[in-house]
């Protein structure tokens, strides 16, 4: 199973191929792939998940960039998608939810993420993970 932070899936759900790093930038474009080959993906919040785990900004397990900001992004996420921390669910089932996303739940989210606000994400760019 791989585990994903709540955000994330917003993060997946926009991914253009940017990142911190090439070596972060690859394995998040490998992700959803990895993702739709399990059978179920652990929701977490407020604590590194696979994504984490190759991103540069982490050491010793801790985000150097902070992690009040990305944990409020992850109970937002958990409000609008409607999922528990804990939970297991599919791609299928992320995909939904996302399908059902409107553009004031996403910006409850993503409004005033560093890569909302460089025009890496946007609502429009939501698709299929």
């Amino acid at each position: 199973m791989i585990r994903l932070r709540a955000h994330h899936i917003l993060c997946l759900a926009q991914f253009v191929g940017k990142g911190y790093d090439e070596r972060f930038t690859a394995y998040v474009s490998a992700l959803p792939r990895a993702l739709r080959s399990e059978r179920s993906i652990i929701i977490t919040a407020a604590e590194p998940d696979e994504m984490c785990l190759h991103c540069p900004n982490m050491s010793g397990g801790r985000c150097l960039l902070g992690e009040c900001d990305v944990a409020a992004k992850d109970a937002a996420a958990l409000t609008v998608l409607e999922l528990t921390a804990g939970s297991a669910c599919t791609v299928d089932e992320l995909n939904s939810k996302l399908g059902a996303l409107s553009l004031e739940s996403y910006e409850l989210v993503c409004g005033g993420c560093r890569w909302q606000n460089e025009g890496v994400c946007a609502y429009t760019r939501i698709r299929p993970i």
